[in-house]
């Protein structure tokens, strides 16, 4: 199969998974493996390949946004702030079609900057600096440890409601920066500080040695990576000689078929050429389709006690997302 009958297959898998849901967004799945796997509604996902096509103008894109249009009121927050919640707000849920996480507040999760960014592509630039304005009550002033490494951080945490512990996402971060440089927003000093703790993760390769501190959300270097290279694109990640040795480095030791997807997505968000660049088999394909999971739910890493923040990692404590259409359009994407 050649890349344009590819292309025409995953165009057409997108355009099935949004008609197959009665609200009209991409439909995902939570849990897998020894965990109980089931429907999880959703718009992070529909947000996420949103924004992989943001700026570009396709059927495709122009469906995915229109189902997002439809339902972004659904997710906005319920006391009428200007942030956004990973499930619906109205009427209101926490771990759909879950009878025990459903009814346990401990594991309900407030509006987070992850989905909040991802929404405010999809608001006017004016909007934008007002989401600027309200997040100046979420700044926070910190010091992460990452093992021998101790990194200043100032800026915003992932989640944005009250008495929640602090966590430190640079896939989230990078989001929102992403947003920000896309919307063409002045920065604070809170928008510096976000950009040189992410450079400070970027000179010390804590993506690669330390994946899961340092996000807690998305685990894997390479999902990671290419987050970054999403923002820090505007900022010269692409002059950066020492970074570019050592990406070509870690691209000569990655085997899978979803660590070679996104180190080519990552060569190409920055405008090189991948050296991994190769033609991917059916078999390969269908299989990421079915079970990459681009993000996971960390049931521990927000407690206060340190042993079971200790156990965070563990994949027990973790709940992976999986959704055939983000991965269709992941895929999408890297055929450009």
């Amino acid at each position: 199969m050649n890349n344009s009958e590819l292309r025409k297959v995953l165009e057409k898998l997108i355009r099935v998974e949004l008609a197959s849901n009665i609200q009209g967004i991409l439909l995902s799945s939570r849990g897998g493996g020894k965990q109980r796997s089931v429907n999880d509604n959703n718009l992070f996902f529909t947000l996420s390949a949103s924004v992989l096509f943001y700026g570009a103008s396709s059927a495709t894109s122009s469906l995915i946004d229109n189902s997002i249009l439809k339902e972004l009121k659904s997710y906005e927050n319920k006391d009428g702030k200007a942030t956004y919640n990973f499930w619906r707000t109205n009427p209101y849920e926490q771990f759909p079609s879950s009878f025990f996480l459903s009814r346990i507040k401990h594991f309900w999760v407030p509006d987070d900057l992850d989905c909040t960014a991802l929404a405010y592509f999809f608001h006017s630039r004016e909007e934008g600096l007002a989401l600027q304005y309200e997040l100046e009550k979420h700044h926070t002033n910190s010091e992460i440890n990452y093992g021998d490494k101790l990194i200043s951080f100032s800026g915003y945490g992932t989640w944005l409601g009250e008495k929640m512990p602090l966590e430190i996402d640079v896939c989230v971060i990078s989001n929102y920066l992403y947003f920000h440089f896309s919307k063409s927003l002045e920065r604070n000093s809170n928008e510096e500080g976000l950009i040189r703790f992410l450079w400070e993760v970027v000179k010390e390769n804590l993506w690669f040695t330390h994946p899961f501190k340092v996000s807690p959300s998305y685990q894997k270097p390479h999902v990671i990576i290419w987050h970054i290279s999403r923002c820090l694109k505007y900022e010269g990640l692409a002059d950066s000689a020492e970074f570019i040795s050592y990406l070509y480095d870690y691209s000569g030791n990655v085997e899978s078929f979803e660590e070679k997807l996104f180190v080519d997505l990552t060569y190409n968000e920055l405008g090189l050429e991948s050296p991994l660049s190769e033609g991917y088999s059916l078999i390969e394909i269908e299989k990421f389709i079915d079970s990459f999971s681009f993000f996971s739910a960390s049931l521990l890493t927000n407690s206060r006690y340190k042993i079971l923040k200790r156990m965070a990692p563990i994949s027990f404590f973790n709940i992976p997302f999986t959704c055939r259409g983000f991965n269709a359009a992941l895929l999408l994407k890297r055929l450009g």
